[in-house]
């Protein structure tokens, strides 16, 4: 497949003499003596690049979602759901020779969704199951306080990947960014976030350490190449989207219509970071990779802030009349 990538990208991209030397004075590549030969292998290639608007796409959206309710009573009350989801695009060609528009997963695709919400009176104080004959003072300080709490997770959506090589099947990789490995190290942080080893780019320069299929095959940036890899991959994803909020009130009554309520409450309680997707464009900065220079970069690696703070825990009040 190198070599035949190899081949083509060669045939295509060596001068010959250029028939239309003259007949085209206003564009300067028309002009010279020589021109590349992929100019003369399509339909009018003195017009150039033509855009055409077509309006043949679609999207494919299904979608499946679960609800249950618990209404207050015995001081709870619960509410929780999911959602499975599947969307699909057709509205692009994967090369702009093809005949069909490719079908891939739409990059806003989240397939599963869990959310769950809950509020509990705890049983002591006034009114309820223990404590209701304590001492007005002690019901003060430990009556009387309900807990909330707010579960969601997501699954991440599908990374935009532009035209990249890669020697292998691309619906084995996964993303696992956001995770660590045996040494502690995470994904997407210290070390990529999927196995970059079988992505290759022909960068401006060449190393003569660089396997040949590395050197010559591609060229993501170059016009002329033929994308096999799809737009989007099941397996690599954003990293699931986690949170997990708790918050701790109570309600002190001071007279008819007038009351003070104190609200402890923590955001994001588990810590867990949720990080911002990472590069998905080779580009030419040399890194070791499988003990050769490699011309990945930051590729596969989240290079922007994180999108989730950490643990925040406030205090509150609040005065009602």
């Amino acid at each position: 497949m190198a070599d035949l990538a190899s081949a083509t990208l060669y045939l295509t991209t060596t001068l010959v003499p250029n028939p239309f030397r003259g007949l085209v004075p206003s564009s300067a590549t028309w002009t010279s003596p020589t021109i590349a030969r992929r100019r003369l292998l399509t339909p009018f290639p003195q017009f150039g690049n033509v855009s055409v608007t077509e309006y043949n796409g679609s999207s494919n959206y299904h979608s499946l979602q679960f609800q249950f309710t618990k209404r207050f009573s015995k001081g709870l009350s619960l509410n929780g759901s999911y959602t499975w989801s599947r969307e699909h695009l057709k509205n692009q060609y994967l090369n702009p020779q093809d005949s069909e528009l490719t079908e891939y997963i739409s990059p806003n695709e989240r397939p599963h969704r869990y959310t769950f919400a809950g509020v509990y009176e705890l049983p002591f104080g006034k009114g309820r199951s223990f404590g209701s004959d304590w001492h007005p003072v002690i019901d003060a300080f430990l009556g009387g306080w309900q807990i909330q709490g707010l579960y969601e997770w997501q699954k991440g959506e599908p990374l935009l990947f532009p035209n990249v090589y890669y020697n292998g099947d691309p619906n084995q990789l996964k993303s696992k960014l956001g995770k660590k490995d045996e040494q502690g190290q995470r994904y997407g942080i210290d070390i990529p976030a999927w196995d970059i080893s079988g992505f290759y780019l022909n960068g401006v320069q060449s190393n003569a350490n660089l396997p040949a299929v590395q050197q010559n095959n591609y060229s993501s940036g170059n016009q002329i190449s033929l994308r096999n890899f799809p737009l989007t991959v099941d397996g690599l994803r954003n990293q699931r989207f986690l949170k997990f909020d708790v918050g701790l009130s109570k309600n002190f009554k001071i007279r008819e219509g007038m009351k003070f309520q104190i609200r402890v409450e923590a955001i994001n309680l588990l810590n867990r970071p949720y990080f911002s997707a990472p590069e998905t464009r080779p580009n030419q900065i040399p890194t070791p990779t499988n003990g050769v220079t490699n011309y990945l970069g930051m590729f596969g690696f989240t290079n922007a802030p994180v999108r989730q703070p950490p643990r925040d825990i406030q205090i509150g009040g609040r005065f009602t009349f």
